[in-house]
């Protein structure tokens, strides 16, 4: 007689956790759309957040006001993720997106109440670039939080769109002519520019509609069981160490020379950067060394790419987008370092073929070293984390600013529309600083892996 076989009852999905992480990620993305709004400046002359003016076309004018205001939203990020990872990212999302709207009044609403030049529109524009640096900081807190109650392929995901909306944001910063002649009597208006205002209007609504979000989350945010996860707050050295670092932004900017840091203050930066991240710690260190490396290592390559690439900026767009989630998609897995690494080391590899002039497979090189880049950087801020915020969002900024400073003193790298076919120099060296952080990666996802198969010894 046949005797009946137990069945065991699979757990049914936890609908509301993935809904809550669908949740949290959602308006974390969408509040990005401020970091990719002020990469491409309203004012031109303006500065963006972060590193993302290593990728404009042509960058603005290095101001002590926009310094400042990186500086303070970065040490006010720092401070309240010391305090509370949980309890602050939403708030800090929220306040980036706040300060972000007297700029988009400023300019879109009522572009000619502040004269263009003028102390309050210099202040405004300042404001924009601070807010940005807020939601950076905000993101990245919100990327370790995730890891931390367990879902860190999305944690990582996150954290590599934070990169990720700095270097589109920067691919839009493009001209257009206003009108195209057709014939006698006939004219068309460019869909470039019109494209690019819709972009950002698309964006700026983004980030309203994340932050609507977080508001309408926010009171049954601490109480939810489907985040619970144990409190991992950055240390207080490493917060220290990121603050400092990012304070070195003020004097740098007053040795500036207009739109360029000049030698006395890159090294300023350089050595400030570190100094700092060996002082907050040889994890904080090891995750700055290798991220700098990887950013210094592309950011010529990928300007040139993003100038070469501006007359078909539609298709650039598109392959800078596609980078940005193939890398976040990458790292999702759990074998993202190796995925990083082999990512950035193929990019590395591909470089020496990236033309002169325009054609689609500069475009794909620009996606492809978008992706490997975006896919190392999430990967270090995972295993850097609960650090990430301070190493990513502070330590890393002026190290790469200043190490780009230096690299580049002698060459001229933002590369106007008429030199746009000439070669870039020193090719080799960022060809090298990307197989170098490509073999960094290497060597953490080897030893990750020794240390996840390696046998547990009991002593008796």
């Amino acid at each position: 007689m046949a005797q009946d076989v137990p069945t065991q009852d699979v757990p049914a999905p936890d609908v509301g956790r993935f809904l809550m992480i669908g949740a949290v990620l959602l308006c974390s993305i969408g509040t990005l759309g401020v970091v990719s709004n002020a990469s491409a400046p309203l004012d031109k002359g303006g500065r963006a957040p972060g590193i993302a003016d290593l990728f404009r076309i042509n960058a603005g004018r290095i101001s002590v006001a926009a310094a400042v205001a990186m500086a303070l939203a970065a040490v006010l990020g720092l401070l309240a993720l010391r305090w509370s990872v949980r309890r602050t990212w939403p708030w800090l999302l929220l306040a980036g997106v706040v300060l972000t709207l007297p700029n988009e009044y400023a300019h879109l609403i009522a572009p000619y109440d502040l004269p263009p030049g003028g102390a309050l529109y210099r202040t405004v524009s300042a404001l924009a670039t601070g807010a940005a640096q807020l939601v950076l900081i905000g993101t990245l807190g919100a990327g370790i939080r995730l890891c931390h109650i367990g879902e860190r392929g999305v944690g990582a995901a996150l954290i590599g769109a934070g990169f990720g909306a700095q270097i589109f944001g920067a691919s839009t910063d493009v001209w257009f002519a206003r009108i195209l002649i057709l014939g006698p009597g006939g004219n068309l208006p460019n869909a470039g520019e019109a494209l690019k205002q819709l972009v950002h209007d698309g964006m700026i609504l983004a980030a309203i509609g994340g932050a609507f979000l977080l508001v309408m989350l926010h009171r049954n945010y601490g109480d939810r069981p489907e985040l619970a996860g144990p409190d991992r707050d950055p240390g207080l050295r490493v917060t220290l160490a990121g603050s400092v670092a990012m304070v070195s932004l003020i004097p740098a900017a007053l040795l500036a020379d207009y739109r360029t840091y000049t030698v006395t203050g890159s090294l300023v930066l350089l050595a400030t950067a570190i100094v700092c991240a060996i002082a907050a710690g040889v994890r904080a260190a090891i995750g700055t060394a290798i991220a700098t490396v990887a950013l210094i290592g592309m950011s010529s390559p990928a300007a040139k790419l993003i100038n070469v690439e501006s007359f078909h900026s539609v298709r650039m767009w598109f392959w800078v987008a596609f980078g940005v989630v193939a890398g976040g998609v990458a790292v999702y897995f759990s074998r993202r370092n190796w995925s990083a690494a082999v990512g950035c080391g193929a990019a590395a590899l591909l470089l020496p073929l990236m033309a002169e002039r325009t054609n689609p497979a500069n475009a794909l090189l620009l996606g492809l070293l978008v992706a490997g880049v975006t896919a190392l950087i999430a990967s270090v801020g995972v295993w850097a984390d609960p650090s990430s915020p301070a190493v990513l969002g502070a330590l890393v900024v002026p190290a790469v600013l200043g190490g780009h400073g230096l690299l580049t003193a002698k060459v001229e790298t933002v590369i106007r529309n008429d030199q746009g076919t000439e070669p870039l120099e020193n090719l080799w060296v960022h060809v090298v600083l990307l197989l170098l952080a490509a073999a960094s990666m290497a060597v953490l996802a080897f030893l990750e892996t020794r240390t996840r198969t390696e046998p547990t010894t009991v002593s008796s």
